[in-house]
């Protein structure tokens, strides 16, 4: 069986990325402590800048500005709005049927600083059925 981690933004949902064609991806971990070091960094990353990183694949380089008279502050405020969730295969075959989502299939992520990381992992691709898919979006705007 393989494990799917999702490391998830409390309000917002699992976080994501943009792939090598700005494709948005929900990203998940091979293994537990991968999604955790990634947790870390998220965390580190909005106390020293104030916001949340993007992690954009198409660029090689993305610039960094945080807002204007922001004070860095520790990490640890940022730990709580965090949270690990785990998702078999069919757990996500069943997300992508009826939403269409797609994933970043991460197998390792590491960083030196906040300004440099490094990930190796896979895409992976989904196709919604369009009635379920159609289905669930008359429901979410029904109960909206």
């Amino acid at each position: 069986m393989t494990d799917f981690y999702f490391v998830t933004l409390e309000k917002t949902g699992a976080s994501t990325i943009l792939d090598t064609k700005t494709i948005p991806r929900f990203i998940c971990f091979k293994y537990f402590k991968t999604a955790r070091v990634y947790a870390k960094y998220l965390s580190k990353h909005r106390g020293a800048f104030g916001k949340w990183p993007c992690v954009d694949l198409s660029k090689p380089m993305s610039k960094i500005d945080p807002p204007e008279g922001y004070t860095p502050c520790d990490s640890a405020d940022f730990d709580g709005l965090l949270s690990l969730s785990y998702k078999t295969r069919e757990d996500l075959d069943v997300l992508t049927l009826a939403t269409g989502i797609q994933y970043f299939y991460c197998h390792e992520f590491d960083y030196d600083s906040l300004l440099s990381i490094r990930l190796t992992g896979q895409e992976i691709d989904g196709e919604a059925d369009i009635l379920l898919y159609k289905e669930n979006l008359d429901y979410s705007i029904k109960n909206t």
